[in-house]
């Protein structure tokens, strides 16, 4: 059981301001916030706190500024304990920022300001030594890193995990493909998995995708659960039934129980059902990483 298994996380790193409010604004309409506050966020950094924090060692690969964002970026992943041996700090450039909204049924709306995350040349990547790491995690990636990242794992035998997200699922798989076509797991969630694929049904998008050479597929479904799919075979796996204050951070929850399910040898069922898990604990809680569980939480929770 692989409970140390070292995962090199390559994405994106933010600051999140969170708005709370009682319902989301139509348009030219005004709400007051019930609260304001700042996180150290961004989608793939939070996964890589989740893997610390779950008991698996985690390498962050990605960019940030030389602003106070940056300072809280750093500071918050040597808190954790993630390895920031590969973090580039650009002085002179202003780390990602973003702003989101969370309503009182915990649903939310995300704005991207924009701003320095992500490696942008190919050498940057090179560097990272992939024969000490046992899995990889891409989150999102830019077009021209993605090709030596799957040339670098494969050289290893590394197993690649990924997620490549709204944004980047919009490109489609004439841009992303071969990330697609190269992963060993493919993280999605539902509306994601359409998009990519092109198909309006899920089943017709599912069977896209495993027809392209997707090796594992595996698609949340938010209250519903999360499902895992295959030539071989296929699991869907309920969600628990918790009382949710912000879904913020929970697909990245989500993210790493299935991971830490994995490399810990649980069949793809135990570690959806570990995924859930995860993902209800984020969700009972305000704030994305802030309320990433650890492996005690998880367990008490499962019982």
């Amino acid at each position: 059981m692989a409970i140390m298994a070292r995962i090199a996380v390559l994405g994106a790193a933010a600051v999140d301001t969170i708005v709370k409010v009682e319902q989301f604004p139509a348009a030219d309409e005004i709400v007051f916030p019930q609260s304001i506050d700042k996180y150290p966020g961004g989608s793939t950094a939070n996964v890589a706190v989740g893997l610390k924090r779950l008991g698996l060692e985690a390498s962050f690969l990605g960019k940030a500024g030389g602003d106070t964002e940056g300072f809280i970026i750093k500071e918050d992943f040597d808190r954790e304990g993630v390895d920031t041996s590969y973090l580039i700090i650009e002085k002179e450039a202003s780390s990602a920022q973003t702003f989101i909204a969370v309503n009182s049924q915990g649903e939310r709306v995300i704005y991207s300001l924009g701003g320095t995350a992500l490696y942008e040349r190919d050498d940057e990547i090179n560097q990272v030594d992939f024969p000490g790491f046992d899995g990889i995690y891409i989150g999102e990636v830019l077009e021209n890193v993605a090709p030596a990242a799957v040339r670098r794992a494969r050289q290893c035998g590394t197993p690649i995990f990924y997620s490549p997200g709204g944004l980047f699922c919009s490109l489609g798989l004439e841009r992303i493909g071969l990330l697609v076509a190269n992963c060993d797991y493919l993280l999605v969630n539902l509306p994601e998995l359409k998009l990519l694929a092109g198909k309006d049904q899920k089943e017709a998008a599912i069977q896209e995708l495993l027809n392209y050479g997707v090796r594992n597929l595996i698609v949340t479904e938010g209250t519903l659960g999360s499902g895992f799919y295959s030539g071989e075979c296929r699991y869907f796996a309920d969600a628990f039934k918790v009382q949710a204050i912000d879904s913020t951070g929970a697909g990245d929850s989500f993210t790493a129980g299935f991971i830490k399910g994995v490399f810990s040898g649980l069949t793809a069922e135990q570690s959806l059902k570990l995924g859930n898990a995860c993902a209800a604990c984020t969700v009972t809680k305000m704030g994305a990483r802030t309320a990433m569980p650890r492996s005690s939480e998880v367990s008490k929770f499962i019982g």
